[in-house]
């Protein structure tokens, strides 16, 4: 009988999104360590100093930056993109991977982000801060519409091989930053919220675990 070896490729993704504490940083190894912010924020809004936030009309054009830190040891060339924004499993904000749009309300947001290049160079310990420009179109609907600014590293390919007749497996590990934009567009704005389904996931001894969907119907983010 003639073995033979499987090739598996996992993708592994790991993304972090900017925290109250105001910078959101990838780490891996000790040795790579990048993040993303705003370079300045407005005092009585708070929530600037943790992602970008625009009150807007429509047809208006608003400029910012934001500031690229590679604070690890190595240097970095670093992907930059605008990304669509997107509910994460956790009932927080992810963003779109390059190229794909939300299905939501904030569909095709990243198009209204405009960057001067895709990439930025880092060395250890340095920073850059980036020009952006957003252009809120003349028929965007009223309410919260979320985008993000996304730097990536390069993936690191991790290739696993275990003894002959068994598999070998090929793990990319992506690690991606994003800072939500989040543009208000002024109308009428609606917060309307319900539940579209409860079904019984899991059942045992210990009890019954249920999973309820729960829909945004609104315009505005809710919590």
């Amino acid at each position: 009988m003639v073995s033979k070896k499987l090739l598996f490729s996992v993708v592994l993704v790991i993304f972090c999104l900017a925290l109250p504490a105001g910078l959101a940083v990838a780490q891996t190894g000790g040795e790579i360590s990048f993040g993303i912010r705003p370079t300045k924020a407005v005092k009585d809004r708070p929530e600037t100093f943790s992602y970008f936030s625009y009150p807007a009309s429509t047809g208006s054009i608003l400029s910012d930056e934001a500031l690229v830190i590679n604070d690890g040891n190595v240097p970095l060339t670093l992907k930059l993109y605008a990304a669509d924004g997107i509910t994460a499993q956790n009932g927080g904000t992810a963003f779109t991977q390059p190229g794909q749009e939300s299905t939501g309300a904030s569909r095709g947001t990243s198009g209204w982000i405009s960057l001067p290049a895709d990439e930025v160079s880092l060395g250890p310990g340095e920073e850059q801060v980036i020009p952006f420009t957003v252009q809120v179109p003349a028929d965007a609907a009223p309410g919260h519409h979320v985008a993000g600014l996304v730097v990536e590293a390069q993936p690191i390919v991790d290739e696993v091989t275990r003894q002959e007749g068994q598999a070998q497996f090929a793990v990319n590990v992506v690690r991606r930053v994003g800072v939500a934009v989040v543009v208000d567009v002024a109308g009428e704005h609606v917060t309307e919220m319900g539940v579209s389904d409860v079904r019984l996931q899991q059942q045992s001894d210990q009890g019954a675990t249920f999973r309820i969907d729960v829909h945004n119907s609104g315009n505005v983010n809710t919590k």
